[in-house]
C-alpha cells in the first residue's frame, strides 16, 4: 500500500493496492481521492491507465498505482492557455477515425441467453429493439480496424457504446445496437442473466477496482438485460426517448428488498458473474472504465500509426511514439535488465552511508522514491501556497500489519521470493539474490515497526508536519535535507516532514545497518519500481506474486500497459484528445445542473441540522458557499513541449517522463496555488473531493451511462451520479473533511460541544460497520468502521442528498412522484439504482485486502450499511420497524 503524505483526496471508489509501487507526485497529492473502483488489486502494476478508476472503495492515500489508470508522474504543471477545440454534437465518429463493427454470432466462449416468454419471434417485419451483446465471457464481439487487424472487444452485456452505433447524437451519451430477437433454439439452452459486465482494472478503479466491481446494468442503459444471444445485427432505428432503463427481471424476487436491498437487485446478477482472469474484481465502474481504455487505445493506436507524418515536437507524435514503443515486446524483451545497469551500477557504488544518502538524492531527482518522495502540494496552514511535501515509501507490502500478522506469512514469503528472482534477473547470483532479499525485507520489516496503519493515515495530522530545514536535519543528522532540495532545483526553507519515527528510524538504519545491507534494500526497491517496465521476465515473476493480493489468473493485456505508460508520461496530452474525440459540452451543461441541484439540497440539510449550534452551523454554510466544482476536463492543458522522447528507446523516454514531470511539480514549491488546476484527468472513471482546496470533481469519462444519461428518468439519474456528486460534497464535512475550512485551510472552526455530538454520532456508525464480516469463510474478519469512517459517512450524506434533490424536482410537477415505470415508484427506482451501481464481484484474495487497506467498505455493505440509515428508503419501499434495511431510535444514524 503506498505511504502518502500530503492530503487526502476523496475519491468516489478506490482498490487496495497489494505491493507497494512507489507512488510519482501526482499520486500522493490525490491519495484521498475518493474513487470506489481506483485500481486492481495488484502488487506489480503501479495505477497506470487513465481512465480506468472506479467508484467505490478508494485508498485513504493516492496510491501508486491508480485504477483510475493515471499514474501522475510530475513536475508542476505549466499549464497552456488552450482551450479544447470546439465539440462536436453531430455523431461522435467521423472521418478517419475508425469504426468497430460488432458482429451477429458471440464469441465462443459466450454464453447464450434464451428469450423470455413474450419476446418477439424472429420475423423479418418484427421491431428491432435495443439489446444488449451476448452475456457471459465480456469478450463478445469482433471488431475491425481502420489497421487492418481484428480483434474482441470486451463487453458488458450491453451493446458497448464505442462498438456498433454510429447514429448522431451528444457525444457523451451512450450508443446501443439494434438486434432483431430469432426464436429460441437449442443453441438457447441453459440461458443466462444478460446484465453480465466485461471486465476492469487504471485507470481504475471499476476498477472494480475496488477500484471492485461487476456490471450488468448501468444507470440510464437503455434496457433489457436478459435478452442476449440468438440475435443478429438489424439496421439501426432511430433513437427513441427512454424512460425506463434497466431490466426489473434482474431483480431477485425471491430476496426481500426490505431484508437486503443489495441481494434483492444484484443477487441474480451475481450469481453468474464471471469476472475475467485479468482482473480481481470487476463491477459498474469497470465498464466505464473499459469504455475509457478503449477509447484511449483508439487515440493511441492513431497516433502511432501517424508517427512517420507528425511533427517530432508535436505532443501527439511523442505520445504516438511512447505507445509503439511500449507495445514493441521483441525489443523489451531483447533488452532484458539491460535498461536498468546504470541504475544498478549506482547501487553498486554504495559503500559507505554518504553513499546511500548521495543514492537517495539522486533518486528524488529523477522522481523515483525507493524510501520516500517529494512532492508540491497547498500548505495546509496556507493553502493558498504550494510547499515541498516527504512522504514515506519504503514498504513494499500492502499494509505494515502484513510484517508481523502470521496469518500474511504465506504472502510475506511470497514477497520475498518475488524479490530474490527479481535480484536475480538483473545478474545476481541465485544463493546471493536470496541473502539479498532476505536482508532487504529485515529492514523493511524495521521499517514497517514505526509505520502508520492504513486507519492512522486517514488522520490528515499524520499527514502534515510543517518543519524547518534546520530543523529536520537534527531530526536527521546522517542526511542533509537542503542538499536533497537543492539537487531538485527547490529553495524550501520549510518543508512538510510528517511521521517522524519513520524518519526517526531511517537515521536510526542509517547508522546501525550494514552497508551490505542497505545495497541489498536500495537494489531490491529499485527493481521493483521499475520492473514493470522490463522484460517479461520481470513481469511474470510479478504476477506470481500478484496473484496471492488479487486472485487473478492472467496478466492484463499488454495495450493496457501501453495506454497506462502513455498516462504516466504525458496524461494531459491524453487528457485532451480524449476530451476533443469522446466529450460533449451538452453533457457538462446538463451535469452541472445535476450538481447544483444536489450542492442545494445539501445546503437544506445542514440549515436543517438540528443537532449543531448556529455559530458551527454558520461556518459549514461558508464552507458548502466555498465549493469548487469542477465538471468535465480543465480549460487549460499543460504545455508538454520539453518533454523529450527517443524513438525506439523506451525505458529512457519513459524515465526522461518521470524526471521531466518531477521536475515540474517540484518547480511550483513556494509559487501561490492555482485554484483552477485539475488534480485528474478527464479520462479517469472516477470522482474526488480534494479538502486543501475545497473542491468536488468530476471527469469526463464518469459523466456517462450507467451513472449519468440524459435519455433516462430523473430517479435513475440521481440514483446513479446524483449520489456520487451528494458523496462527494458530504466528504467535505466528514469526519476529515470537517477539519478543513472553505479555503482549504487546516483549521478548527467547530465549537467544542458540536464536535463531542459529531463524534459520537459516528461512532455509532463506526459500530455499525465494524460488525460486518463480508467473507464467510473469515468471520474473524471484519469492515473496519474506523477506517471506513469518511467513506461511510459520505456514502449516506451522498444518498440522502440525492434523494431530497430527486424529491424537489419531482415536487415541480405534481403526481410525478407517484407515476409507475416499470412497477416502481421514481424513489423506488432511485435506490434500485443506487445498488445497482455498486454490484461488483470480487476475488476472496482482493476482499481480504481490501479490507485490511482501503478506506472504503465492500460493495455489498456500503449499499446495506447506508440504506437503513436513510428513512426515504423505508418510506419508498413501505419497510418497518424490526426489518434489516430499517433503522429506528438510537440505532438511525443521522449526520447531515
Amino acid at each position: 500500500m503506498d505511504r502518502a503524505a500530503g492530503v487526502h483526496q476523496h475519491r468516489l471508489r478506490g482498490r487496495p493496492r497489494p505491493r507497494h509501487r512507489t507512488p510519482a507526485a501526482a499520486d500522493l497529492r490525490r491519495r484521498y481521492l475518493d474513487d470506489h473502483h481506483d485500481d486492481d488489486v495488484r502488487f506489480h502494476r503501479p495505477r497506470r491507465a487513465a481512465g480506468t478508476g472506479g467508484a467505490g472503495l478508494a485508498p485513504r492515500r493516492w496510491r501508486t498505482l491508480d485504477a483510475s489508470g493515471v499514474r501522475a508522474t510530475g513536475p508542476p504543471r505549466h499549464f497552456e492557455d488552450r482551450t479544447p477545440a470546439p465539440r462536436r454534437t453531430a455523431p461522435r465518429r467521423t472521418g478517419p477515425r475508425r469504426r468497430r463493427t460488432a458482429h451477429a454470432a458471440p464469441h465462443p466462449s459466450a454464453a447464450t441467453a434464451c428469450p423470455r416468454a413474450g419476446d418477439t419471434a424472429a420475423d423479418p417485419s418484427a421491431p428491432h429493439r435495443s439489446l444488449p451483446l451476448p452475456a457471459a465471457d465480456r469478450r463478445g464481439a469482433t471488431v475491425s480496424s481502420a489497421h487492418g487487424r481484428t480483434r474482441e472487444i470486451p463487453h458488458s452485456g450491453w451493446a458497448d457504446r464505442s462498438a456498433v452505433d454510429d447514429r448522431p447524437r451528444p457525444r457523451g451519451f451512450p450508443r446501443t445496437v439494434s438486434w432483431q430477437v430469432q426464436p429460441s433454439s437449442a443453441a438457447c439452452a441453459g440461458g443466462g442473466i444478460g446484465g453480465r459486465s466485461g471486465r476492469s482494472k487504471t485507470g481504475v478503479p471499476v476498477k472494480s477496482a475496488a477500484r471492485t466491481w461487476v456490471s450488468g446494468i448501468a444507470v440510464g442503459v437503455v434496457a433489457a438485460a436478459g435478452l442476449a444471444g440468438c440475435a443478429t445485427e438489424a439496421a439501426p432505428q432511430a433513437p427513441q426517448a427512454t424512460t425506463a432503463a434497466f431490466d426489473t427481471s434482474e431483480l431477485d424476487s425471491a430476496t426481500d428488498v426490505c431484508a437486503d436491498l443489495y441481494g434483492f437487485v444484484n443477487g441474480k446478477w451475481l450469481a453468474q458473474a464471471q469476472i475475467p482472469p485479468d482482473e480481481s474484481s470487476f463491477g459498474m465502474f469497470d465498464v466505464l472504465r473499459d469504455r475509457s481504455l478503449e477509447a484511449q487505445r483508439d487515440i493511441a493506436e492513431r497516433a502511432a500509426g501517424d508517427v512517420p507524418g507528425e511533427d517530432p515536437s508535436s505532443d501527439r507524435y511523442k505520445l504516438g511514439v511512447l505507445y509503439r514503443d511500449a507495445l514493441d515486446e521483441n525489443a523489451i524483451d531483447a533488452a532484458g535488465a539491460r535498461p536498468l545497469e546504470r541504475l544498478l551500477a549506482s547501487v553498486d557504488a554504495v559503500t559507505s552511508r554518504d553513499d546511500v544518502v548521495r543514492f537517495l538524492i539522486d533518486d528524488a531527482v529523477r522522481g523515483g522514491g525507493v524510501l520516500f518522495r517529494s512532492f508540491s502540494e497547498r500548505d495546509h496552514a496556507d493553502a493558498s501556497r504550494l510547499i515541498a511535501y516527504v512522504s514515506p515509501t519504503g514498504l513494499g507490502l500492502p499494509a505494515e500489519n502484513y510484517y508481523t500478522d502470521p496469518s500474511y506469512a504465506p504472502i510475506v514469503d511470497a514477497y520475498r521470493e518475488y524479490t530474490a528472482t527479481a535480484l536475480e534477473l538483473v545478474g545476481v547470483e541465485p544463493g546471493a539474490a536470496a541473502e539479498q532479499a532476505r536482508r532487504a525485507l529485515a529492514l523493511e520489516e524495521e521499517l514497517a515497526e514505526v509505520s502508520l496503519s492504513p486507519e492512522e493515515q486517514r488522520d490528515q495530522s499524520a499527514d502534515y508536519r510543517l518543519v524547518t530545514v534546520e530543523e529536520a536535519n537534527r531530526t536527521t543528522p546522517s542526511f542533509d535535507w537542503r542538499a536533497y532540495f537543492e539537487a531538485q532545483s527547490v529553495r524550501a526553507e520549510t518543508f512538510s516532514l510528517p511521521q517522524p519515527a519513520y524518519f526517526e528510524k531511517v537515521e536510526s538504519l542509517l547508522a546501525s545497518a550494514p552497508v551490505e545491507q542497505w545495497r541489498a534494500y536500495l537494489r531490491a526497491g529499485l527493481v521493483r519500481q521499475y520492473d514493470n517496465r522490463l522484460s517479461k521476465s520481470f513481469r511474470d515473476n510479478a504476477f506470481r506474486y500478484d496473484q496471492l493480493i488479487s486472485g487473478a489468473t492472467e496478466q492484463q493485456p499488454r495495450w493496457k500497459d501501453a495506454v497506462a505508460d502513455v498516462n504516466s508520461a504525458m496524461e494531459d496530452a491524453m487528457g485532451r484528445l480524449y476530451v476533443e474525440q469522446e466529450f460533449d459540452e451538452s453533457a457538462k451543461a446538463q451535469a452541472e445542473q445535476l450538481v447544483q441541484s444536489v450542492l442545494a439540497a445539501v445546503r437544506t440539510r445542514i440549515e436543517n441540522v438540528d443537532w449543531m449550534s448556529d455559530e458551527t452551523k454558520q461556518k459549514a454554510l461558508h464552507k458548502w458557499s466555498s465549493i469548487l466544482p469542477r465538471i468535465g476536463y480543465p480549460d487549460r492543458w499543460r504545455d508538454l513541449s520539453g518533454l523529450d522522447v527517443t524513438a525506439g528507446d523506451y525505458f529512457g523516454s519513459l524515465l526522461a517522463a518521470d524526471t521531466f514531470n518531477h521536475e515540474f511539480d517540484m518547480s511550483r514549491v513556494g509559487t501561490q496555488a492555482d485554484r483552477s488546476e485539475w488534480i485528474t484527468s478527464p479520462q479517469t472513471v472516477n470522482a474526488f473531493y480534494n479538502p486543501l482546496d475545497n473542491s468536488v470533481n468530476f471527469p469526463a469519462a464518469i459523466l456517462q451511462a450507467p451513472f449519468f444519461d440524459a435519455t433516462v428518468d430523473d430517479a435513475l439519474n440521481y440514483g446513479g451520479i446524483g449520489v456520487v456528486i451528494g458523496h462527494e460534497v458530504t466528504h467535505g464535512f466528514d469526519d476529515e473533511g470537517s477539519r478543513f475550512d472553505g479555503a482549504g485551510n487546516q483549521v478548527d472552526w467547530w465549537t467544542p460541544t458540536d464536535r463531542a455530538e459529531f463524534d459520537s454520532r459516528t461512532a455509532r456508525l463506526v459500530d455499525q460497520f465494524d460488525a460486518y464480516t463480508p467473507i464467510a469463510t473469515r468471520p474473524d474478519l471484519h469492515v473496519n468502521g474506523r477506517l471506513t469512517l469518511g467513506e461511510n459517512i459520505a456514502d449516506l450524506g451522498g444518498v440522502n442528498a440525492a434523494y431530497d434533490a430527486l424529491q424537489t424536482v419531482l415536487a415541480t410537477e405534481p403526481g410525478s412522484g407517484e407515476v409507475v415505470l416499470e412497477g416502481y415508484t421514481p424513489s423506488q427506482r432511485f435506490f434500485l439504482n443506487f445498488a445497482r451501481i455498486w454490484r461488483t464481484a470480487v476475488r476472496e484474495e482482493a476482499l481480504v485486502t481490501q479490507l485490511e487497506t482501503d478506506p472504503h467498505s465492500p460493495a455489498r455493505e456500503r449499499t446495506n450499511g447506508t440504506v437503513p440509515n436513510t428513512p426515504g428508503f423505508a418510506q419508498s419501499f413501505g419497510c418497518g420497524p424490526g426489518d434489516p434495511m430499517v433503522h429506528s431510535g438510537d440505532d438511525l444514524v443521522v449526520v447531515w
